[in-house]
């Protein structure tokens, strides 16, 4: 009976560090494994270089009065802060991407002090 338990720990734990390991964001550097923690309630929005300014800031704007924060980081990249639940669902960020307005929307990944970008694919 012992025997079953120990069995079953074991196999239990092993799916858990499986599962745990699996929806872990990592790279490798010089051998080793660097785990990242995502920044929560904080996108990244990359715009068509090709957008005009009165479009980007009709979105930023509309944006902006559906209570997002907006930092520009370059002239097409800008940093969206706060209730991140429905933001990617949002009508404003689906329309822009539809449009081809907005070309990704990323989670915003931190290593150690460094903030670095992981692009959401649908």
């Amino acid at each position: 009976m012992k025997n079953i338990f120990f069995i079953s720990v074991v196999l239990l734990s092993s799916f858990y560090f499986t599962y745990a390991q699996k929806n872990q964001v990592y790279y490798f550097h010089n051998g080793d494994r660097i785990y990242l923690d995502k920044i929560e309630n904080t996108k990244i929005i990359h715009f068509n270089n090709t957008i005009e300014a009165s479009q980007k800031e009709d979105i930023c704007g509309r944006l902006k009065a559906s209570h997002y924060l907006i930092k520009e980081i370059t002239p097409i990249i800008y940093k969206i802060a706060g209730n991140m639940v429905h933001f990617e669902t949002d009508t404003i960020i689906l329309a822009a991407q539809k449009n081809g307005d907005i070309l990704s929307v990323s989670d915003v990944l931190i290593s150690k002090g460094k903030i670095t970008v992981k692009n959401i694919f649908k």
